[in-house]
C-alpha cells in the first residue's frame, strides 16, 4: 500500500489559511505529495469509515475494469482515521481531513496530493462493474484537454437541460447550464484541479458539507465564473450506483452476484422491491412538479431533512 498521510501530522503536512466570502476563517491542514511524477489521471475515491466494507471491492472492480490504471493514481479520502489498516494494489494513498463532514477541506487534499491536471470524482458505491474501454476514456481526457473543461460529467442520465451539442472524435458532448440546480453534479466526473482550487476559495457559505457542495453549486455563479462546463453524451462509461439510503440497490446486488459473486447484503440490507419502486417513482414524478411548488415542498415539507433533489 502506498503512504498514508494524516493531515493532523506536520511531517509531511502543508497548512493553509484562508478567508470565505462570509468572512469565516477557514484553517487547512493539507497533506503534501512527495510524488513528482506526472499521471495520467488522478481518481479519488470519497469515502467514510462506516462505509469501510465497499472499499475492497470497489477497489479490485476498479483494477478488473478501468483502462490505463498503471498510468493514475489512486487515492481514497476517508472522513477519520482508519480504525484498522487498509492495503490494495491499487491503491496510492489514504487521506482524511480535520474535521470529518468538510467537503471542501477533502477537495483540498486531493489538490495537495494530485499529481495530474485533473482528477475524476467517485464515491465509495459507485462501482465499475463494467469494463471501461480505452479509447472511450482517451476521448473523454483528449476533449477535456482540448477545450480546457474545467468540469466534465459522465452520466447523461442525471435530470438535466443541456446547452450546445458538439462533436469531438466522433463522440457528442454538450455544454451545461451551469445556473440550473444540480447541472453540476457528484456523480463520476472530470475535474480540472485549478478550477478546484477557485472554487474553494471563493465558496461563498458557511456549510461546506457534501450534500451543501452538490445543491449550492450553481450559485457560485454570483461570486466567480462557472464556465467550461461540459457532460458526456455517451452511454459507454457505465458504473453501478450500488447504495441508496443504507441499503443495497436491488439490480446493483443482482448484477454483482451474478457476475463476481459479490454479496454485500451481509453487510446492509437489500432494498425491498416497494422501496425500490419507490426509488424509481420519486425522481419521475419530481420532474412533473412545477419548480415554484418543488421549492415550496423543499422549504416547509422538507425543511429539516438533506433534501435537494
Amino acid at each position: 500500500m502506498g503512504n498514508v498521510y494524516a493531515p493532523c501530522q506536520g511531517v509531511c503536512s502543508l497548512s493553509m489559511e484562508r478567508k470565505n466570502n462570509c468572512g469565516k476563517i477557514i484553517h487547512m491542514t493539507l497533506a503534501a505529495s512527495s510524488d513528482t511524477n506526472q499521471k495520467l489521471l488522478t481518481l479519488a475515491v470519497f469515502t467514510c469509515e462506516a462505509y469501510r466494507e465497499l472499499w475492497e471491492w470497489n477497489l479490485k472492480l476498479l483494477e478488473a475494469n478501468f483502462p490505463l490504471l498503471n498510468q493514475c493514481e489512486v487515492l481514497l479520502v476517508t472522513d477519520r482515521k482508519p480504525s484498522k489498516p487498509f492495503e490494495s494494489p491499487t491503491l496510492s494513498k489514504i487521506l482524511w481531513p480535520t474535521d470529518p463532514d468538510d467537503f471542501l477541506e477533502k477537495l483540498g487534499l486531493v489538490l495537495a496530493n494530485c499529481t495530474s491536471d485533473r482528477f475524476l470524482f467517485l464515491l465509495d458505491d459507485y462501482f465499475f462493474a463494467d469494463p471501461i474501454g480505452e479509447p472511450t476514456l482517451r476521448n473523454l481526457l483528449g476533449f477535456a484537454k482540448e477545450t480546457d473543461a474545467n468540469y466534465l460529467k459522465t452520466n447523461i442520465k442525471s435530470r438535466i437541460r443541456l446547452g450546445k451539442r458538439m462533436k469531438y472524435d466522433g463522440r457528442s458532448y454538450a455544454t451545461l447550464k451551469t445556473k440550473k440546480p444540480y447541472a453540476v453534479d457528484l456523480y463520476p466526473c472530470f475535474w480540472k484541479t485549478e478550477f478546484v482550487r477557485t472554487v474553494i476559495d471563493n465558496w461563498p457559505f458557511e456549510e461546506h458539507s457534501i450534500w451543501d457542495f452538490e445543491g449550492k453549486f450553481n450559485r457560485l455563479s454570483d461570486v466567480m465564473p462557472l464556465e467550461k462546463c461540459f457532460c458526456y453524451c455517451e452511454k459507454d462509461f457505465p458504473f453501478e450506483d450500488v447504495v441508496r439510503k443504507g441499503k443495497i440497490i436491488r439490480h446493483a446486488h443482482k448484477k454483482l452476484t451474478a457476475d463476481y459473486g459479490v454479496d454485500l447484503t451481509s453487510w446492509r440490507p437489500l432494498m425491498t422491491r416497494w422501496e425500490a419502486f419507490k426509488d424509481k417513482a420519486i425522481p419521475f414524478t419530481s420532474r412533473l412538479i412545477p419548480n415554484r411548488l418543488k421549492s415550496w415542498l423543499k422549504r416547509h415539507v422538507f425543511r429539516k431533512k438533506r433534501y435537494y433533489s
